[in-house]
């Protein structure tokens, strides 16, 4: 998402952190080469790199294993600094941050009027009481059921995707 905004001209900003490993280092200049600012990526020395691997199983579902690495370092002051020197438009998170960090980003998204977009992947239980502070939220079928506690994701999703809004 943050490559096609920067792609279409957009001044994209990354908020994260990354260890000091090759995959940190590759990442960055990644995401350099994207036209996305990275000043404000943090490297941790002696971290790795957090790292999302996705599967699919047999039956064709897939499941994300996930592990933080260095982005566990990303703390809630940076988050504030970061939106409200920038005053963004638009902010965009997902969970691999930790919660707090993704809290007070929202929050301060809402203090500085910017959109929030929330991705509520990889899924953990804090999701339930933070999808209220973003403007947009970003589910796939298996975090929707999880948002609303149900055993799965219903044939017609009318009534799962409107309680969801109302959340």
């Amino acid at each position: 998402q943050a490559v096609a905004a920067a792609r279409a001209g957009a001044q994209v900003v990354m908020l994260a952190a990354v260890g000091s490993d090759q995959h940190g280092a590759d990442r960055l200049e990644d995401l350099r080469a994207e036209g996305i600012d990275v000043r404000h990526v943090r490297v941790i020395d002696g971290e790795p790199s957090g790292v999302a691997l996705i599967a699919v199983a047999d039956d064709g579902e897939n499941f994300i294993v996930f592990v933080p690495g260095a982005n566990d370092h990303v703390q809630a002051q940076q988050a504030i600094d970061v939106v409200r020197t920038l005053r963004p438009e638009v902010v965009g998170l997902c969970l691999e941050i930790p919660t707090p960090a993704v809290r007070a980003t929202l929050e301060t998204a809402k203090e500085v009027d910017a959109t929030s977009v929330l991705n509520v992947a990889p899924w953990n239980d804090t999701a339930h009481d933070l999808i209220p502070l973003a403007s947009i939220v970003i589910a796939n079928e298996s975090e929707t059921a999880e948002a609303l506690n149900l055993a799965d994701f219903p044939d017609d999703p009318t009534d799962a995707l409107q309680r969801l809004i109302a959340l």
